[in-house]
């Protein structure tokens, strides 16, 4: 199960609305990836800055509606608010 995306809206590796259309970096290193874009060339720009830093990640391609869920049930488990902040975050601070 995934708890948290880094390329999320504030995450760690926050990306742009079109990649976050065709793939999700989960924090255990899953690069979840739709197959019909592994050659997009900000995809390979993503990839690429994750080998130049030492990230860690398994290669994972799945379909576009796979990398949506991702996204979606993460917002909808509260982990991801509007802002992109970890809700958990947020409610310490309060």
């Amino acid at each position: 199960m995934v708890t948290q995306l880094l390329t999320a809206d504030g995450g760690e590796w926050e990306v742009s609305k079109h990649l976050q259309e065709i793939m999700a970096l989960a924090a255990d290193g899953t690069l979840y990836l739709s197959e019909s874009h592994q050659n997009d060339i900000h995809v390979l720009s993503f990839i690429d800055r994750l080998d130049r830093r030492g990230f860690r990640y398994q290669l994972n391609l799945t379909d576009l509606q796979t990398i949506h869920q991702l996204y979606r049930a993460v917002a909808m488990d509260g982990l991801v608010d509007s802002d992109g902040q970890r809700a958990t975050q947020m409610q310490e601070r309060v």
